[in-house]
């Protein structure tokens, strides 16, 4: 089993999901997609294709609920979802 990860804040705990990754982890390439809170774009990571999240976070209540985003990712486990494969 993996090492758990801990995001900054030690809100969000995981031994499936690196809560760790660097950002030189990531390779990110076009944006498929923008949004008045985030922007996702097209990237690798850990030898697979994904779509990379990057909140736009301005104020504690943004991070707030990013973080409990995270937590409710972490939460779930459905086919017909995405799955979470990094946070950082």
């Amino acid at each position: 089993m993996p090492a758990e990860t801990s995001c900054v804040r030690g809100c969000c705990v995981s031994t499936k999901v690196r809560l760790d990754v660097a950002k030189n982890e990531v390779n990110m390439h076009c944006p498929l997609a923008e949004g008045g809170s985030s922007q996702v774009m097209r990237g690798r990571f850990a030898g697979q294709n994904v779509a990379v999240k990057i909140p736009c976070l301005p104020k504690s209540d943004d991070l707030n609920r990013f973080h409990a985003e995270v937590q409710m990712m972490l939460a779930i486990d459905h086919p017909n979802l995405v799955t979470l494969l990094g946070v950082k």
